[in-house]
């Protein structure tokens, strides 16, 4: 799968055993290699909610936001899968069902 964070295209990629400098990761975003690594062996709920974690934080890179809250970012990604969730209504088209005044 590949997703469009800006002008940039990333690869999503679902790794086994990922794991970085602290430790296991359930995600990491690579701007250089434009990748998203997704650890495979977690959750499908998790991995959902990584998912858009990584996306925030391509969003906030592209925006030329470099230092974040990692707090702020998950909270963000937590709340944002929860407001698809409960009302998927909202994704197919947004423009449409706009009144114009």
């Amino acid at each position: 799968m590949q997703i469009k964070i800006g002008p940039i295209l990333y690869d999503v990629l679902e790794v086994h055993e990922l794991c970085g400098e602290a430790g296991s990761l359930c995600g990491d975003l690579n701007t250089s290699r434009t990748r998203i690594r997704i650890n495979a062996d977690d959750d499908s709920q998790v991995q959902v909610v990584t998912l858009w974690h990584e996306i925030l934080h391509g969003i906030l890179y592209t925006a030329g936001i470099r230092d974040h809250d990692e707090r702020l970012v998950d909270a963000l990604a937590h709340g944002l899968v929860q407001v698809i969730s409960d009302n998927p209504e909202i994704i197919p088209t947004f423009d449409a069902r706009v009144e114009t005044e």
